[in-house]
């Protein structure tokens, strides 16, 4: 069962993503913990989303394009391969981009001043 908060599906997937990182930081803030690194990836994929399908949104009820273009594919691979990483990076903590291993490597850097002028 489908719950429309606003006419078009485009705009109802917005509001839930947004619902989303609501709940998420609310969920982070009543805890009172430092969030994982999980946490910020699904935040910022679900406004990665949010903003592609804002786009496919406008292209299609605002400008009324019918005919299909590279937006169309990249939206179609983006949104999928978005979902993918987020759900890996939620269920095996998956650090796909090494932010873990830059941190480390930054902070000795930081304590001996390096970055501090």
């Amino acid at each position: 069962m489908t719950i429309y908060i606003l006419s078009h599906v485009y705009l109802n997937w917005i509001a839930y993503d947004f619902l989303t990182i609501a709940f998420i930081v609310f969920a982070i803030k009543r805890a009172k913990v430092t969030p994982s690194l999980s946490a910020y990836f699904i935040i910022i994929g679900l406004i990665i989303n949010s903003v592609l399908v804002g786009f496919i949104y406008y292209d299609l009820y605002i400008l009324g394009n019918t005919q299909e273009w590279w937006f169309w594919s990249f939206y179609s691979i983006s949104i999928n391969l978005i979902d993918i990483l987020m759900i890996a990076s939620l269920v095996i903590n998956l650090d796909y981009v090494n932010i873990n291993r830059g941190v480390k490597a930054l902070k000795p850097s930081v304590k001996n001043g390096i970055l501090n002028g």
